[in-house]
Formats: C-alpha cells, sequence, structure tokens
C-alpha cells in the first residue's frame, strides 16, 4: 500500500506539472514553439535530480543504469514531440485517452518478460480491474468529441505512436527494477545486475538526455528565453522531478500485488487531479462516472 501512496503522490506532482504547462501555455499563446520551456523544463529537472542525489559526484557511475535513464529521456522528448503533432491533426481528448491507457500495460507485459520470479504477477482480479481502468478513461473523454470530427489516418499514427512510446518509457522505468534482483539467479541477464544504491543514476541519465536534446532543438530557432518560459519551465521541471522521484521509489517497494496496478494507478490519479483544478481555476466540467470507473477499477486491481 505505500507504493500505491507513492504513485497516487507522484500523480499529484505530475498533476501540478501539467498546470505549469497550462498556465504557460496560456500565457504564451502561440507567439513561440514551446522548446524554450522544455529546455529550461528538462534542466532544472536535471540539476534537481543532482542536488537530490549529491552521490554522484562521489560515487562511480553506473553505466548501465545511466544508459537505460539516457534511453527513457530519448523517449520522454520524443512523446512530448508526438504528442504535440497528434493534437494538431486529431481530437485532443482522445489522443490524452490512448497515451494514458499505456499505463496499464507495463505491469502485464514485464509478468509474461519474466513471470512470477521477479515479483510480477497478474490475476483475474487484475485483469479486471484494469479493464474497468481503461472503460473509465475512455468514458472520460467521451463526451470532449465532437461527432462531426473526423480522425486522420495522420493522427492515428501520431497517437498510437505516443501509445507505444508511453509504454515502452513505463516498462523500462518498471523493468529497471528487475536488475536489482537478478544476481545469482539463473537467467541470461545475469551479468548486468546493479547495486540498488545505483539507481541515483537513472534520473541524471532521463533529465541529463532531455536536456541535452532540447538544447539543441532551442539552439536551432536562435532566439532567446522568454520571462514565462523560465518562470513556468522551473516549476514544471520542480514538480515533474518530484512526480519521477515519487514513482521511481514507487517501483522499487511495490509487492508483487501492487506491481500490476502501479501505472494504472498513477494514470487515473493524473487524471484525477488534473480534473480538479481543471474545474477550480477553468470551470471546466468534472467527469464525475469516468472517475468513479477507475477508481473502482484500482480498487479491485489492489484487493486482488
Amino acid at each position: 500500500m505505500n507504493s500505491i501512496l507513492l504513485s497516487v503522490t507522484a500523480a499529484g506532482s505530475a498533476s501540478l506539472a501539467n498546470l505549469s504547462y497550462r498556465k504557460y501555455s496560456t500565457s504564451n499563446g502561440d507567439a513561440t514553439s514551446p522548446n524554450g520551456y522544455l529546455l529550461v523544463f528538462y534542466f532544472f529537472s536535471f540539476l534537481t535530480s543532482l542536488i537530490f542525489y549529491p552521490e554522484v559526484f562521489t560515487q562511480k557511475p553506473n553505466y548501465i543504469v545511466l544508459a537505460i535513464g539516457a534511453l527513457v529521456g530519448v523517449l520522454n522528448v520524443s512523446l512530448m514531440l508526438l504528442t504535440s503533432k497528434a493534437l494538431t491533426k486529431g481530437p485532443s481528448g482522445l489522443t490524452f485517452a490512448i497515451q494514458n491507457t499505456s499505463a496499464v500495460f507495463p505491469g502485464l507485459l514485464l509478468f509474461f518478460f519474466f513471470g512470477s520470479d521477479f515479483g510480477f504477477s497478474f490475476s483475474f482480479m487484475q485483469c479486471a480491474g484494469v479493464a474497468l481502468v481503461l472503460a473509465g478513461l475512455f468514458l472520460g473523454v467521451r463526451g470532449d468529441n465532437n461527432d462531426q470530427e473526423k480522425t486522420s489516418k495522420t493522427w492515428l499514427i501520431y497517437a498510437f505512436a505516443c501509445f507505444f512510446v508511453q509504454i515502452v518509457a513505463l516498462t523500462l522505468i518498471q523493468a529497471r527494477c528487475v536488475l536489482f534482483e537478478c544476481e545469482g539467479k539463473d537467467v541470461f541477464f545475469s551479468f548486468l545486475s546493479v547495486n540498488r544504491a545505483e539507481d541515483i543514476w537513472f534520473m541524471p541519465g532521463l533529465f541529463g538526455m532531455g536536456t541535452f536534446l532540447q538544447s539543441i532543438f532551442f539552439a536551432c530557432e536562435k532566439r532567446g528565453f522568454s520571462k514565462a518560459e523560465v518562470s513556468f519551465g522551473l516549476l514544471g521541471g520542480l514538480f515533474n522531478f518530484g512526480s519521477t522521484c515519487l514513482l521511481l521509489l514507487a517501483t522499487k517497494f511495490a509487492v508483487p500485488s501492487e506491481k500490476a496496478i502501479l501505472f494504472p494507478c498513477f494514470a487515473v490519479s493524473t487524471i484525477v487531479f488534473c480534473n480538479a483544478w481543471a474545474n477550480r481555476l477553468y470551470h471546466e466540467d468534472f467527469k464525475l462516472a469516468s472517475t468513479a470507473l477507475c477508481g473502482l477499477g484500482i480498487f479491485i486491481g489492489i484487493l486482488a
């Protein structure tokens, strides 16, 4: 249950990062691309990860963990670019619904890859919980879609690219924990075993790669930073770091019964928190039926 609590707290921090981006978008309009914001966003997350883990300055780097973090960083930047493209080609509600449903698959994939030897499980009740979460996610965006709005093939490509990239990224985040437990086991990747203390290199790899890529994109624009990019980028980076840190801790301490429902819990909680501030600040409808259905799915999954 501690991992579920960490996951919910991570979702709260992620929703605040989303609010920071919403505030930036409102103040920025269509004046510039988001590359300046994202550069500050990633750089501050990277800087915060170094402050939070000062051991990286004294310990020898673990290049396996660093590489996994960098790969997730590439996927994270790619996801943002693909999402931006998808939003210009089709319905925003369905785009985010497809992206969010990816969170229910890492636990299932890791169970099929590694089985119960590494603490992954997937029972019938957990499957039922995941099904309810999926139904709730789609129900939540059903009312946002204009019946006359046609989805193009280009949008489908971008939307499902987001879906698959997010699945891979979340699966890698949770799969890295397998390396903490593979030493001494009769598995072909046992030579990649990692000490839990070396997990400190994951976030510098993730945010460092994000900063590196965004610095290239921003440099190509040949312009300076705006005040909104700096202020909201700092806030977004802080909350993004907090969310990532809490989610990593959740994957570390999750017991087998929690692993399959961990990311669905994060996805649904993020939606709940985002709906809350959207309702309060922007007077958008709070989708009670969708939230209740998703909550029921999480409850069933936790009790499984």
